[in-house]
This record gives C-alpha cells, structure tokens and sequence, in this order.
C-alpha cells in the first residue's frame, strides 16, 4: 500500500527496558534521497537512522529524523517503536557498534545506559547497501498519489463523500458483516469499522470465510477487534494475512493533516470536499498479491458497495440500531452513467442457515 502518510519522529523513550546481552546491533545514519515536509510545508532531506543485525543484516529500527540530529535519531531508532513495521521495544541491545567515534559518544550520552556496551568498527560494503536498498524500497513505496484514472477516483470520492456523511459507524455493528450482490458479479461482504472509534470505514471481504477466519486468527494472535496488528513482516501478521484467500478491500479515514498535500489535491481535483477534516484512503490484502493499493477493478467494485451500503444503511438506521435482523433490500445504485441491482442483506444467508 502506497504511503501517504507525513513523517513523525517520536520522542526519546526513558523507561528502563531490560538489556539483551547477548543481542549487539550495528548502526548508522545517512542522509536520504527522498525529500519530507515539515509541519510548515518546508521540504528538507531527512536523516535516516537504521539499525540492523550483523549476523543476518536484518533491520532492528529505523527512524526518519530532521537534519543536525543525527545521534537523536539514532536513539529514537533504537527505544522508539517508530514506523511501521516496527513493534513496541520490548528489550535492548547489550551491545552497539558504530562507524563513526563522535556519533558513538553522542550516543552513549543520550542513552545514558552502563548496561549498554559500544564498539567501533570501520566501514564496510553490506552495511552500505543496506541503506541503498531501504532507499530504493522507500521511494517505490512512498508514491504519494493513487496509480488510478481519473474517473475510479471520482467515483470513489463520491461514494466515500457518502459514506464520511452517512457515518453507518455510529449504529452498525461490525459483525454481522453486510452482504452485498451485485447484479451479475461476486458478492462482497461489508464490515463496518468504528465502534472503537480507531478506524473509520468499511472492510469488504471477497467471501465470508475469508471474514471469519481473519476474525479468529486475529483474535488468537493479537486479541480483540480493535487491537492494532502486528508488524508487516512479523510471524503473526503473516498467519493473519494467510486467512483471507480472496482479496480484502479497506476503505478508512484519515485526518487531512496527517497524509501529504500532494493526496489531498489529488482527491479534490476529482471530487472530495477540500474542507472535509478528513481524507479517505484505500488498500487490498490477502490473495495471491502482497499487500497494497486497490487496482482499477477494485476501485470499481469498492465504489459501487460503498453506494450500496450507505443507501441501504440509510433506509434501514432504525432497524439495524435495533438488530432487527434479518434485514433485506435489493437498492439500485449508479455505476459508470447506469442503474445497477445490489440485493443488500444483514446477516447473510450462510449465517441464518447455521443458527
């Protein structure tokens, strides 16, 4: 899923964390490529931090931080969860080492920590092309705009304008999931996400298998709805991930604050409301493709549910604050300029025949 989200530094942790002895890190910083805007709109090159295993050259931490605060960054790296896919730091290493003698003291002087143990070493080739390659990653990542025409983008706009204004959250549950069907294409299952108040928006599952397995693997692995998922490349994400065989769409909100201005006028040029306090954004995961942006056909798919939920939802608020299910309505909707059936049900079908 494409980026764009703004860059954050978070402040030194404090708390004494319990030191892994037998765990040394090694780790540097350079200045990236890439440009961030502060929160003044002012661009600048970053500082990036990274600290990795020596043994496996996987990374341990990474923090992106403003130039002149190179050994800052390197300790927000290291106690700090940072970015995604970075966990809460549960441990510390007993050993650091570093290139440079300067940025060592820095370091040990933030730290502040006896426990920790530091070493220089010199230079060396693998630790450069680390960086090179999280460069390399960063920028295909961080494309701030969706790769869509036009026209899936409008028609996302305004059915999300629909959605952020309907706010089914406030009287929806996200189980059961809605049934959505299409005239003449695969259902989609529709959960609703906000009554935690964390996300804000739908998830459309490609079968309602997919949703129910993700639902217990998530709630084995991580715990109740809500709880945050654990990082991209942890065992446990994967296990998640693993659960959905058709392709999940994720339709949410974001504060228009917190996604970068060139997003922003993307959405507004083809449709969304400039004064809105938020933005949608969009992604897919599960199936055969790693996760990230929704392609032309979901986009497609998304909107034309996104319509027919908030239709549905807003003929049957009464029934549905009630759970006076079942609840079942076949809405016509628009789609590329004509009338399209979706037969809407709450619970689906398979559900009413296991009770």
């Amino acid at each position: 899923m494409a980026s764009r989200k703004k860059g954050r530094t978070a402040d030194s942790s404090r708390s004494r964390l319990p030191v892994n002895r037998s765990l040394t890190l090694i780790g540097d910083v350079r200045t990236g490529p890439m440009q961030v805007r502060d929160d003044d709109g002012r661009l600048y090159h970053p500082d990036v931090a990274i600290w990795a295993q020596p043994d496996t050259g996987l990374i341990w931490g990474m923090m992106v931080g403003k130039p002149g605060e190179r050994a800052q960054t390197l300790v927000h790296a290291l106690v700090e969860a940072g970015p995604p896919p970075f966990g809460p730091r549960e441990e510390l290493p007993g050993k650091l080492v570093l290139f440079d003698e300067a940025l060592a003291r820095e370091v040990r002087l933030l730290l502040d920590d006896p426990r920790i143990a530091f070493e220089l070493t010199e230079p060396f080739d693998e630790f450069d092309e680390l960086f090179r390659s999280f460069f390399e990653h960063y920028e295909q990542q961080r494309h701030p705009t969706l790769d869509l025409p036009d026209p899936a983008i409008a028609a996302l706009c305004k059915a999300c304008a629909r959605l952020w204004r309907a706010k089914p959250w406030q009287y929806v549950h996200d189980y059961p999931p809605l049934e959505l069907v299409p005239q003449d294409e695969p259902p989609l299952y529709a959960s609703v996400l906000g009554a935690n108040r964390e996300v804000l928006g739908i998830a459309l599952y490609g079968s309602l298998d997919d949703l129910e397995r993700f639902v217990e693997v998530g709630e084995e692995v991580v715990g109740p709805p809500g709880t945050p998922l654990p990082p991209p490349d942890d065992e446990e994400a994967d296990e998640i991930l693993e659960a959905l065989r058709h392709r999940t769409i994720l339709i949410s909100f974001d504060r228009r604050s917190d996604v970068v201005p060139e997003y922003r006028d993307q959405l507004a040029k083809n449709g969304w409301p400039r004064r809105t306090t938020v933005v949608p954004t969009f992604g897919a995961m599960g199936g055969d493709a790693p996760p990230g942006d929704i392609n032309e056909d979901e986009a497609g798919r998304a909107a034309l549910a996104i319509e027919a939920l908030v239709t549905f939802c807003e003929r049957h608020e009464d029934e549905l604050t009630d759970e006076d299910y079942p609840i079942e309505e076949t809405v016509e909707v628009e789609r590329d300029g004509r009338p399209v059936q979706v037969r809407v049900k709450v619970p689906p079908d398979e559900l009413l025949e296991d009770e």
